[in-house]
Order: structure tokens, then C-alpha cells, then sequence
């Protein structure tokens, strides 16, 4: 139910920087993935209105990136079970403990690597 832009490959974001078109994806209710740590704090400190976004670290390997994003699939789900809305200012981020979900004020704890491991 969710709308995904792969931005690099639309005419309309192509070499755009994100900061011109998180406004276009909000109102398209995209949730947007994105690997610059910086526009991800830019995001929080300047409360930007956007509809979702989730950060993959570029540091992570390949088999990480590729668990980590399998269960921010799950976490989606589960967020937006009732309404796809419910991702709304909301950033999915990884960090040494496991899976986070923010709202810029508040983080939530979703899963432990040692957990997934399991």
C-alpha cells in the first residue's frame, strides 16, 4: 500500500539534491530511503514534514544492509497495519544496538541484532 520513487531513475528527482523534493514525495506519500546521515539530522533538527524515511548506514555490509532492510519491511507493516499514514514523521535508523524508530523527539526500539541473529 505504500508508494515507492526510486529518485534516481524519475525524471522528476533525478539530479535534484533531497532537500528540493522531500516536499513532492510528502505529498505523494512516499516513504523515502536514503543513505545521507546529514539530511537525516537536517530532517530532525529542522522538522521537516515528511512522510517516512528510512536510513541505511552505508557503512554496514552487504548481508547487513540486506537483514536490516528485510526487517524494516517488517517494522512498515506492522506501523502502518492501519493507515498508511502512520509513517509520517517517522525515520526508521539502524545503530550498534539494532533498529530504531524515531519521531525526532522520541526513539523506539524496535530489534536487537543479537535478536536477528537468533
Amino acid at each position: 500500500g505504500l508508494r515507492v520513487i526510486d529518485t534516481s531513475r524519475s525524471k522528476k528527482f533525478w539530479h535534484r539534491d533531497e532537500r528540493e523534493y522531500i516536499k513532492d514525495i510528502f505529498r505523494e506519500n512516499a516513504i523515502f530511503v536514503t543513505q545521507d546521515a546529514e539530511f537525516v539530522g537536517d530532517l530532525v533538527t529542522d522538522r521537516t514534514a515528511h512522510s517516512g524515511v528510512i536510513y541505511i548506514n552505508n557503512n554496514m555490509s552487504l548481508q547487513e544492509r540486506i537483514d536490516y532492510v528485510a526487517n524494516v519491511v517488517i517494522l512498515i507493516k506492522s506501523i502502518t497495519k492501519k493507515a498508511d499514514s502512520n509513517m509520517k514523521e517517522k525515520i526508521i535508523f539502524p545503530d550498534e544496538n539494532g533498529i530504531y524508530v524515531t519521531d525526532g523527539y522520541t526513539n523506539s526500539f524496535f530489534v536487537s541484532w543479537n535478536r536477528l541473529e537468533e
